[in-house]
């Protein structure tokens, strides 16, 4: 070895910003959002990650935040709050770790009081100039109406009963679901813009077809159809796997994935807009009689279309408990009430002054983040090489200086990052 060179590596004086990793590394992290199994068990897939998520600020704007992600997806919150048989808190990995979360409980208080203050729904998307139909108002159909209704298209909501909302308005105790709460929900969405015809029957569909360009057919919890010129295009699975019980929650799912089968269908085709002609004089939707307000002053938000990516059939890769690192999550008490089958009323906790209680924020500082990263700091904290950076909204990982020793996927308390193999 000659004199003045280093054993086996020549290092340059300087910054040792100008050592490279180079190509030995056979492994580098990558991070990944997987499916928390709270959302996996949701019938109706609710975001619930991402709304607690919005609610652990603890401040108006956060709640506001939370109540617009339910709401993409579910239209009756505070209903479901009540009624929900809350399969999202049997999946919670909470549970071996201090008891599951209150999603129910917390969906429930936060739809309840969106109510009285009179919160308004998102603005929907521009209009499409398409009339479509929807024949059924229970929760099937009320959630069917609510998303088209949200795509832009001009929604009639057909009802032979005297009574919106189906087996939710005739068939559940008042003391479990008051009627007011129900009915506001879903005069909430009418009085948004949608066109309600009751007592109207539609036994054929070839009776109005020529006055609408796609129908939705929720008749019935088995009987969710989306339907162009006579055809069917989408039609519910006869099994899912696992959610043999026909209920509320599933409904609203099926009514979605009906919905946005029809959206897509209408997007990509350039079928002549049919005129829409009055059928009959519309009839008053009964109005919420207690505790809330039909009318408000805020300006609705515009949320994006939701994607069709719930309606293919894809295996969802699960953050299962094994997937997370114990060690960061200390077990924690239920804050609000235990868990118990669907019960008439929630906990008492009262917005005072328009302030979140604090149980109900307590409770949402308990989700794990399952499976998405909450920029905890853990791995550039820990990385020996620094090679990860912080940006707005994340981190990336400057693959010049990392070795793929794998110290961060060990350290991430969610289970958001990966080792993969290096391609050669």
């Amino acid at each position: 070895m000659t004199k003045g060179t280093m054993f086996a590596v020549d290092l340059e004086p300087g910054s040792s910003l100008n050592n490279h990793t180079g190509t030995w590394r056979t492994e580098t992290p990558r991070y990944r959002t997987l499916t928390p199994p709270c959302e996996h068990g949701c019938a109706s897939e609710e975001p619930v990650r991402e709304w607690l998520s919005a609610l652990q600020l603890g401040t108006d704007q956060g709640a506001h935040d939370a109540w617009n992600l339910m709401v993409s997806v579910n239209p009756l919150p505070a209903t479901m709050g009540r009624i929900c048989y809350a399969s999202c808190e049997s999946a919670c990995n909470r549970t071996q770790l201090g008891g599951s979360i209150s999603i129910r409980e917390i969906e429930g208080i936060l739809g309840e009081h969106a109510l009285r203050e009179g919160w308004a729904l998102p603005a929907p998307r521009p209009s499409t100039q398409r009339n479509v139909a929807v024949i059924g108002s229970g929760p099937c159909g009320i959630s069917a109406m609510y998303q088209l209704h949200q795509a832009g298209h001009n929604v009639t909501l057909f009802e032979s009963q005297n009574k919106l909302g189906g087996t939710l308005s005739r068939s559940i105790s008042e003391n479990r679901l008051p009627q007011w709460i129900l009915h506001g929900e879903i005069n909430r969405i009418v009085s948004a813009g949608v066109t309600v015809r009751m007592h109207n029957t539609i036994r054929h569909i070839s009776n109005v077809m020529d006055q609408f360009d796609g129908f939705i057919w929720a008749t019935g919890a088995s009987m969710c159809m989306a339907i162009v010129d006579g055809e069917t295009i989408w039609r519910q699975p006869v099994h899912i796997g696992g959610r043999q019980r026909r209920t509320s929650t599933l409904s609203i799912g099926r009514g979605r994935a009906a919905a946005l089968a029809l959206t897509s269908y209408l997007a990509s085709t350039s079928t002549p807009v049919r005129a829409h002609e009055p059928m009959a004089a519309q009839e008053p939707v009964p109005a919420p009689t207690q505790g809330t307000s039909n009318t408000t002053e805020q300006t609705p938000s515009l949320l994006p279309l939701p994607s069709l990516s719930h309606t293919v059939d894809e295996p969802a890769i699960l953050a299962q408990f094994d997937l997370l690192n114990h060690w960061y999550y200390e077990p924690a008490e239920n804050q609000l009430l235990p868990n118990t089958p669907p019960r008439s009323g929630l906990t008492p906790a009262e917005f005072i002054d328009g302030q979140i209680p604090r149980d109900l924020v307590r409770e949402a500082l308990r989700c794990m983040s399952c499976g998405s990263c909450f920029e905890c700091d853990n791995c550039y904290a820990v990385c020996p090489d620094n090679a990860i950076v912080k940006v707005p909204g994340g981190y990336v990982i400057n693959e010049d200086y990392c070795k793929g020793c794998g110290i961060c996927v060990e350290e991430c308390p969610s289970g958001a990052i990966e080792l993969i193999a290096l391609q050669r």
